[in-house]
């Protein structure tokens, strides 16, 4: 387990002192998927490298498996590193070395016997999909090609955590999901523990099982990945989840946003039966659907009208389904 106590850095480079992270705790379980998000500058890259030792606090203290590493010397530390592998955004691969060469690099660093490396570098490379590169050079490969070089140097030494550093950021949408799956698959095989580092909404809802924002050196909210697309009225998130659900602009009255998790509206008939107890009217003025993780994730914007109209939504909720009130936005205008 990876666990964060009271962590505040503090840089004094400037006129005034700057505080890349402020009395931050939590903690991270072992074998979890865990995205930390958050805008540039918001003390989410800094956190990953208190992990292994790279950054020290100014105060508090950062355990791995209950050791407080900024207490070890150097030989102490050693260990528990090399349990730990790191991915980073621009690949870091050395130009003038192969494929085979840039992943034997790490198996060197770990005194793992020269005649070990042929049989464990082809095993990681067909689990990365690239035994046909393994004599290439990074010139040779695409984006996406090298940043599964990277994958498969951090996982060649076995390690437990698994730290990533804004690897999706410079791939293209397609390379980006393909990375992303190929991670989801790795973490379902060896069951280790991946913390992944990101400004972008869409890798979290694509793989990370929990998510922590943070803003300023600061925790601003953590929750299931799930949870955090369900209670999209929360001010604190809202923002980040702008980019991916659709900001509806509401010109009616009684409009209703409901968001429901799998497909209970289309197996249920929910809506059917809705319609006909309550002998309610409805528009159905924008739906969409998302994958979060497995889990299919729907918002339905519906225009509900009638006598029993608050039985209709009585019912809806009894279902499971959240039902939020939406406002008229050209009334509001006029309000204002």
């Amino acid at each position: 387990m990876i666990e964060f106590q009271q962590i505040t850095k503090r840089y004094d480079q400037r006129k005034e002192p700057f505080f890349a992270l402020n009395q931050v705790s939590l903690s991270i379980p072992d074998g979890s998927i865990t995205g930390i998000l958050g805008q540039s500058g918001a003390g989410k890259s800094t956190l990953l490298r208190l992990i292994n030792g790279l950054v020290r606090p100014t105060s508090g203290k950062v355990l791995i498996d209950g050791q407080e590493i900024q207490q070890l010397k150097d030989a102490q530390l050693r260990p528990i590193r090399h349990q730990m592998s790191m991915i980073f955004q621009h690949f870091n691969l050395f130009a003038t070395k192969t494929v085979y060469q840039n992943i034997a690099i790490a198996l060197q660093a770990v005194g793992v016997p020269k005649d070990q490396h042929q049989k464990r570098i082809t095993k990681v490379l067909n689990e990365v999909g690239l035994p046909h590169k393994i004599d290439s050079y990074p010139s040779q490969l695409s984006g996406g090609e090298k940043q599964r070089v990277g994958i498969a140097r951090a996982l060649i030494t076995e390690p437990k955590y698994l730290l990533c550093d804004e690897i999706t950021s410079a791939l293209d949408p397609k390379s980006a999901k393909e990375i992303l799956e190929l991670l989801r698959r790795i973490h379902q095989e060896r069951k280790l523990t991946i913390v992944f580092i990101t400004h972008q909404i869409e890798a979290v809802m694509a793989l990370c099982q929990e998510v922590i924002l943070m803003e300023e050196g600061a925790v601003i909210h953590r929750s299931s990945t799930l949870d955090l697309f369900l209670h999209i009225d929360n001010p604190t998130t809202a923002t980040y989840l702008k980019a991916v659900i659709y900001d509806v602009q509401i010109e009616h009255d009684n409009v209703y946003q409901l968001i429901y998790v799998g497909k209970i509206l289309q197996e249920d008939s929910i809506l059917s039966h809705m319609i006909r107890t309550f002998h309610v009217d409805v528009n159905i003025i924008h739906a969409k659907v998302l994958l979060i993780g497995e889990e299919h994730l729907g918002y339905l914007y519906l225009q509900i009208i009638g006598d029993k109209q608050s039985q209709a939504i009585t019912y809806l909720r009894e279902q499971g389904i959240l039902v939020h009130a939406l406002e008229n936005q050209r009334f509001l205008e006029k309000k204002s």
